[in-house]
């Protein structure tokens, strides 16, 4: 192949190179604080990384309140907090990201006012 070729064919790659880092850096940095605030149980922390009202459990949306007594004890016990903190992010086809720790996935990516959050959970098994 030729090089003027080569560069034609490179060049798209590596001009959106630079945009596909600046969309990684936020999901990045809010795993990052996601992942602190789940090793360290904190549950406030953990309420304001995720997207509430709204966040679905047992069929239901939860409000803050809610999602700390009830959400938080089932889907961070120590089992997942463990896993959560080596598991690694997946990337959808969509820009949002999952994490996978069994039997739960958890979904991530931006709000409605495009801040990052959890979205919601799969159990293993949902569609």
């Amino acid at each position: 192949m030729s090089a003027p070729r080569l560069a034609r064919l490179l060049l798209p790659l590596l001009l959106l190179a630079p945009a596909a880092a600046r969309c990684a850096a936020p999901a990045e940095e809010f795993l990052r604080q996601w992942r602190a605030a789940v090793a360290g149980g904190d549950t406030q922390a953990l309420a304001e990384l995720t997207a509430l009202p709204g966040f679905l459990f047992e069929g239901r949306p939860q409000d803050r309140a809610g999602f700390m007594r009830r959400v938080v004890p089932t889907l961070f016990a120590p089992r997942q907090r463990a896993c959560l903190q080596q598991a690694p992010a997946l990337v959808e086809p969509d820009g949002r990201r999952s994490i996978w720790c069994k039997p739960y996935g958890y979904v991530f990516g931006p709000d409605a006012q495009g801040r990052w959050k959890l979205l919601a959970f799969r159990a293993e098994g949902e569609d």
